[in-house]
């Protein structure tokens, strides 16, 4: 859960931030933890509302990223740099972040530091990456970087949106017919079927039991979907389900080729900005953990930053896991070479390309499966509602 609230420090200053918790208390002690002081706090609400912020602040992220990056190359200080995209931007809430951002570096603290107060802005491995940079002297590259990276994830995250559109809409589709079909075609033939004295046919008498259901007991349906979704909504749900779906994508071909993809791009684009930025490799594995969606992959992850710390190469320890076996050659090339970071760079290249022609056959699997389940679910329907006219028709000739 997310909890908004007003905090302050001993130095005066006033921050309105987000924080995510499992409870308010737990909110309180993280709050109380970074030395403020609450002066309100409440949880998040809107969950329409919550989604189109987060939309609108990945847009935002890469713009002021591009902007850090342009204005610290021209010479500008971080504070006349947060000066200035605060002064020139138009968005109230990155603004808002800007303004908090600007008042935590004035007060002593580090860029990274004060990203990491607003959280619900900035993730750990964006405040990670900058801190490196920070110490190293890096900012400039860092955010170059940073930009190539968040740009790229953006356009991955985009397509993959793009491509589900279809499927998403066959599933609306589907539903919506099963919905009219139960609440208003059902009825009116079950007055006919009730004419004809004989027992049903089970698919028939099954249908207008859920029809029944559907139209006198709707309320009941409404609560155990409402009681469902809140249920889901609890973080260790959630947690659960991104476990089961974890699992259940790897043990399909097609879908797990695409995931192992997916997470590459993300794994090795890290990895690349990690050392651009003056993190070492171990720091690096960790950043790009961090990264990875699939909890089972983000497992084997452990095995490979464990074999690296006790001395093994890099390309040894992927060979482990189940990375594409090009890439793990890329990378043995790459370190045999010394030029791992160049590598790291035209591995992610690679896999970005690559991952629009997995997406590719992954829909072309996708789409006949869920026109095959739309057309069985509908055809079920009408089956069931023709069945005993026909059954009748053939006892009347017979």
């Amino acid at each position: 859960m997310k909890y908004n609230y007003k905090s302050g420090d001993h130095f005066g200053n006033i921050f309105t931030n987000t924080i995510e918790a499992s409870s308010l208390d737990e909110a309180k002690r993280l709050i109380f933890e970074q030395g403020q002081e609450i002066l309100s706090i409440e949880k998040q609400k809107s969950i329409a509302g919550g989604f189109l912020k987060n939309k609108k602040n990945a847009v935002n992220l890469i713009l002021i990223t591009k902007l850090f990056a342009t204005l610290l190359k021209s010479g500008m200080d971080i504070l006349k740099v947060l000066e200035t995209v605060m002064q020139y931007s138009e968005d109230e809430s990155l603004k808002y972040v800007i303004k908090n951002l600007y008042q935590n570096v004035s007060s002593g603290e580090t860029l990274a530091s004060g990203m990491r107060r607003n959280s619900s802005f900035f993730s750990e491995y964006y405040a990670s990456s900058v801190e490196a940079g920070e110490v190293t002297g890096n900012l400039v590259v860092t955010f170059e970087t940073l930009y190539i990276h968040i740009n790229a994830k953006a356009k991955i995250v985009k397509k993959i949106k793009l491509a589900m559109m279809y499927p998403t809409f066959l599933i609306c589709f589907a539903l919506v017919v099963v919905i009219f079909m139960s609440v208003f075609v059902m009825p009116t033939f079950a007055g006919v079927y009730s004419s004809f004295g004989k027992k049903l046919p089970f698919i028939t008498q099954f249908i207008l039991n859920i029809s029944y259901m559907v139209r006198h007991y709707w309320y009941i349906i409404f609560i155990i979907v409402v009681a469902v979704f809140m249920f889901m909504k609890k973080r260790s749900s959630q947690e659960r389900l991104r476990k089961i779906l974890s699992k259940l994508v790897l043990k399909q071909r097609k879908l797990r080729e695409f995931v192992y993809i997916r997470e590459s791009v993300s794994v090795f684009r890290t990895l690349n900005l990690a050392i651009k930025s003056g993190i070492p490799l171990l720091g690096g594995l960790e950043l790009a953990k961090k990264n990875i969606a699939n909890d089972y992959i983000r497992k084997d992850f452990d095995v490979i930053i464990e074999n690296v710390a006790n001395g093994e190469k890099i390309s040894e320890s992927f060979k482990r896991v189940n990375f594409p076996s090009l890439a793990v050659q890329m990378l043995y090339i790459g370190e045999n070479s010394n030029q791992l970071e160049d590598m790291l760079e035209s591995i992610s290249e690679l896999y970005e390309e690559e991952i629009e022609r997995a997406l590719m056959t992954l829909m072309a699997f996708i789409e006949p499966v869920m026109i095959l389940f739309v057309g069985v679910l509908i055809g079920t329907m009408v089956i069931a509602m023709i069945l005993p006219i026909l059954t009748l028709s053939s006892a009347v000739s017979g």
